[in-house]
Parts: C-alpha cells; structure tokens; sequence
C-alpha cells in the first residue's frame, strides 16, 4: 500500500545525510508512450522518492528502477507511460 511505502521510506530517509539528499532530473520524453527516463545524477538505491503530477508512486506496483553499478539507480522505467502533460519529480541520496 501507499501508507507502508510511504513510512518505509520515510525510515530510510531519516538515515540519510540530508546535505546528500535532492532532487535529481532526467532525459527523456514524456509523451504517453517512453516509460524509460535515465537520471542526471545517480540515487542510491531505496532512497528515490518518484512522484507523478504530485503523487508518490510506489517501486515495482508503478515504476522499476535499474543501473550499471549496483546499488545505483540510474535509470526509471514505468508500468504505465506518463502522459503529455504529466508532470514527474525525483528525488534520493545523490551519490556523487
């Protein structure tokens, strides 16, 4: 559920240097068919916040995460493609 996401993740933020946490953007084409967007900084994994039109979405029910490096997310994909007009926010401990 929503709820359990949103307090496992909360728990995993509290540990988090807060100076290492941000919001990342990313390349690809929100156009109601791309469901791959690869970010501009890498986020450690467990960490990412995934938000469409402002509402936190959920690992694996909504979106699935992958990268080259273990335990970095590099890149986004969704179940569902946001559509023209969506609007997406990420957010996760920014590994530098």
């Amino acid at each position: 559920s929503r709820t359990t996401a949103d307090t496992s993740l909360a728990a995993a933020i509290s540990a988090i240097n807060v100076a290492d946490f941000g919001r990342t953007f990313t390349t690809g084409t929100i156009d109601g068919t791309n469901k791959d967007f690869n970010l501009d900084d890498n986020i450690q994994t467990g960490t990412e916040f995934v938000y469409l039109n402002g509402q936190l979405l959920t690992v694996a029910d909504d979106y699935t995460v992958s990268g080259t490096t273990p335990g970095i997310i590099g890149i986004i994909k969704f179940v569902n493609a946001p559509q023209l007009g969506d609007k997406l926010t990420f957010a996760g401990q920014i590994i530098a």
